[in-house]
C-alpha cells in the first residue's frame, strides 16, 4: 500500500513536470497556451504528497521490518549460543563415549585372546581326554576278555571239580566194598562226632564223600 501510494504521487510530480515542460517550451516557441493552474497545482500538491505520505510509509514499514530483522538476528544470535553450548555438550560427550569405546574394545581384545588361550587349553583337555577314553575303551576291552577268561575257567574248574567229585566216589565205593568188614561207616556228620571221628581225612576209615561237601579232603571239619 505504502509504495503503491509513492508511486501514485511520483506520477503525479511527474505529470506536473511535463505540463510545465510543455507549457514553458510554448512559451519559448511564443505560442499563446493558458497556463491551468487548477490541472498543475493538484498535481504537483497532491503528488508531493501522496510521495510524501508513501515515503513515510515506506520508511515506517522499512523500520518494522529492520526491528523485525534485528529481532529475529538476536533471536537467531540466541539460538547460535544454544547450539554452541549443545555442540559443546555433544562434543564432551563424544569424547566421553570415544574414550569408553577405547576402554571397551582394550577389554573386549583382552577377553579375545584370553578366550584363545581358554580354547588352545580347552583343546589340550579334549585331546587328553580323548587319549583318557581310548585307554578306558582299550582297559574295558581287557576286563571284558579277562572276565570271559574267568567265566571259561570257572566253566572248567567246576567241570574237573564235578570229575574228581566222581573219581572220588568211586574212589570212596571201591575203598568201602573192600574194606566193609574192617571199616566203619558214618551215615552223617553227627554220627562220625557221636563216634569222636570227626573230622575225618581222605584216606582214615569212614571217610566218604558225604561227609566232606567242599571237597577238600577234610570231611565233618566243622
Amino acid at each position: 500500500m505504502a509504495m503503491a501510494l509513492f508511486l501514485v504521487g511520483f506520477a503525479a510530480i511527474l505529470s506536473s513536470l511535463i505540463y510545465l515542460g510543455y507549457y514553458l517550451i510554448a512559451m519559448l516557441m511564443e505560442k499563446k497556451y493558458p497556463f491551468k493552474k487548477p490541472l498543475f497545482f493538484p498535481l504537483l500538491v497532491g503528488g508531493i504528497t501522496f510521495s510524501i505520505i508513501g515515503f513515510v510509509s515506506i520508511e515506517e514499514s522499512s523500520a518494522d521490518k529492520l526491528e523485525d530483522e534485528i529481532l529475529k538476528n538476536e533471536n537467531l544470535s540466541q539460538e547460535h549460543s544454544q547450539l554452541k553450548q549443545e555442540f559443546d555438550a555433544l562434543t564432551k560427550d563424544f569424547e566421553a563415549l570415544t574414550k569408553n569405546k577405547n576402554q571397551l574394545q582394550k577389554k573386549l581384545e583382552e577377553k579375545v585372546e584370553e578366550l584363545s588361550s581358554l580354547s588352545h587349553e580347552a583343546d589340550k583337555y579334549a585331546q587328553k581326554n580323548k587319549d583318557f577314553e581310548d585307554k578306558i575303551d582299550s582297559l574295558q576291552a581287557e576286563l571284558k576278555e579277562l572276565n570271559t577268561n574267568l567265566k571259561n575257567l570257572t566253566t572248567e574248574n567246576d567241570s574237573l571239580k564235578a570229575t574228581i567229585d566222581d573219581l572220588r566216589t568211586t574212589t570212596a565205593s571201591a575203598d568201602s566194598t573192600s574194606t566193609s568188614d574192617s571199616s566203619p561207616y558214618y551215615k552223617n556228620c553227627t554220627a562220625a562226632k557221636s563216634a569222636g571221628a570227626a573230622p575225618v581225612y581222605a584216606g582214615d576209615p569212614g571217610y566218604g564223600p558225604h561227609l566232606d561237601r567242599d571237597g577238600d579232603g577234610v570231611g565233618c571239619e566243622n
